[in-house]
């Protein structure tokens, strides 16, 4: 087994808790996401409505403060006034913030994909494997893109539980971590 080296400048005895505490709070966070994935998304789109909105603000306010042309500043004010209606919208309505980001997350899918098949099915023939991965890759991004086409939702609800077991994983390796870091400064 690997030796775990503490460089006594880097650690101090109180940073071995900051990684429990760390890997408590994403495995938390990882199993309300997985546990509650639709609440999680619901969460996450008034986050994302928003942070629109703020936006929105500060660029109708740079648009009012700016000292340039008035061509800019009605630019500005235009945009952040059409932000602003999306940001509302957002908030209003989570669901369609949701289907729109799904949907172009599928046509990015679908783009990628048939760009990945073509290359894999016109690359040079000297290059056999990088051919097949790319029409592999093809192939799975084009699947990727109808099927969140047809159920735009569930690709929502899986990116988040994809994300709740990324921060699962994360924690046990904080967890892991910080139980190593202290037994190591406790024995030295």
């Amino acid at each position: 087994m690997d030796e775990v080296v503490v460089i006594d400048s880097e650690f101090s005895p109180v940073n071995w808790w900051v990684f429990l505490l760390q890997g408590l709070i994403a495995i938390i966070f990882g199993a309300i996401a997985l546990v509650w994935a639709p609440y999680v998304v619901d969460l996450f789109a008034y986050f994302i409505g928003a942070l629109i909105i703020i936006y929105s603000i500060s660029t109708i306010i740079k648009g009012i403060v700016k000292k340039d042309s008035t061509k800019s500043k009605a630019v500005l004010v235009i945009i952040g006034i059409i932000g602003l209606i999306i940001g509302i919208l957002a908030v209003l309505n989570v669901l369609v913030l949701w289907l729109t980001i799904a949907v172009l997350i599928a046509i990015w899918a679908l783009i990628t994909g048939f760009g990945d098949l073509w290359l894999g099915l016109t690359a040079e023939k000297e290059n056999g494997w990088y051919r097949l991965l790319l029409s592999i890759t093809g192939i799975i991004g084009i699947a990727l893109g109808i099927v969140l086409i047809i159920f735009p939702l569930l690709g929502t609800v899986v990116i988040v539980q994809v994300i709740g077991v990324f921060a699962i994983a994360i924690g046990i390796v904080d967890l892991i971590t910080g139980f190593m870091v202290q037994g190591k400064l406790s024995s030295n």
